[in-house]
C-alpha cells in the first residue's frame, strides 16, 4: 500500500480541521457533544474498512455515548429560544460541518490504522 493511506489520512485530518471552524455557529456544549461522535465514526470506519467488529462491552459503551449525546443535544435544542433563521444557520454552518469533520476524522483514523498494520515487503 505504501504511503497512500498516510497521505489520505493527512488530507482527511486537514480538511476536517477546516470544517471544524463552524464552532462559532453553535454553542460550546453542542460542539463538544458532536465532537464525541468521532469515536462512533472511528469504530464504524474500522468495521467497514478492516472488518474489525467491537466486543459486547465496547458496543455497550458506544451505545451509551450515543444515547447521552443524543439526550443532551435534543434537550439543549428544545430549550433554545433562537429564531428560526438562527437555528437554520446553526444547523447548516455549525452542526453539519462538525459532523462532516467527525466522519473525516473517523476515516482518517481508520486509514492510519491500516497504514500501521501493513508490513513492508
Amino acid at each position: 500500500m505504501g504511503t497512500k493511506p498516510c497521505s489520505l489520512a493527512g488530507c482527511c485530518f486537514g480538511f476536517g480541521d477546516v470544517l471544524e471552524l463552524g464552532i462559532d455557529c453553535q454553542c460550546r456544549l453542542t460542539f463538544n457533544l458532536l465532537n464525541q461522535s468521532k469515536i462512533l465514526f472511528t469504530a464504524f470506519m474500522l468495521y467497514v474498512m478492516m472488518g474489525r467488529g467491537q466486543s459486547l462491552m465496547q458496543c455497550i459503551g458506544l451505545f451509551g455515548l450515543f444515547a447521552a449525546s443524543s439526550i443532551l443535544s435534543t434537550g439543549k435544542a428544545a430549550s433554545s429560544s433562537e429564531p428560526g433563521d438562527e437555528k437554520s444557520l446553526q444547523f447548516y454552518e455549525g452542526i453539519v460541518p462538525c459532523l462532516a469533520a467527525s466522519v473525516l476524522s473517523g476515516l482518517a483514523s481508520a486509514l492510519s490504522q491500516i497504514a500501521l498494520q501493513v508490513r513492508p515487503p
